[in-house]
């Protein structure tokens, strides 16, 4: 048990570049799309064209190193890969959590518009995760996923009720 670097072919089962589809082509409807860049997380806005629906429970990692864990069913430019695995080897939420966030550790800074990464080309990038008998621990990533995400539930209510207190005492004073 330890830390490894996991190439990206080994970690999905299904890799995948999203389609080719114009902000001037898109037509308004209830499917999230998601595009290159970070504001919110890369979804430009729901589309009801027909496009390849890729499935929640997956990762998309646009040209730029960009990554994202997706929980819903959504739509990908070409600008955006698509990292998933079927149901029978998929890992869970917070273990993919845990992996975008490597991933992501990984491939911070290293594309831009003048090398862009493709899904293509992104088969051999790697990213360190815990392992074990030679496979990536996704046990432990999701325990440890769970644990940050406890954490950051409670200072969220942490942060709410001091905002309330001091709310309530600004009323107190008027």
């Amino acid at each position: 048990m330890g830390i490894k670097p996991f190439k990206i072919k080994e970690l999905f089962g299904n890799i995948q570049q999203g389609e080719r589809l114009t902000k001037a082509d898109q037509i308004s409807g209830s499917l999230n799309f998601v595009m290159s860049g970070t504001t919110n997380t890369g979804i430009v806005g729901s589309i009801g064209n027909a496009v390849v629906r890729f499935p929640k429970n997956s990762i998309t990692i646009d040209i730029f190193g960009n990554v994202f864990y997706r929980n819903d069913e959504f739509g990908a430019s070409d600008d955006v890969g698509v990292y998933w695995n079927n149901e029978d080897n998929a890992m869970d939420k917070h273990a993919m959590l845990y992996l975008a966030a490597s991933l992501r550790k990984s491939l911070s800074g290293r594309f831009d518009y003048g090398y862009k990464l493709r899904a293509s080309k992104s088969h051999n990038l790697t990213c360190l995760l815990p392992e074990k008998d030679g496979k990536p621990d996704t046990g432990l990533m999701s325990q440890i996923g769970r644990a940050i995400e406890k954490l950051v539930i409670t200072d969220v209510v942490k942060f709410n009720e001091r905002e309330l207190a001091a709310y309530r005492q600004t009323i107190q004073q008027a």
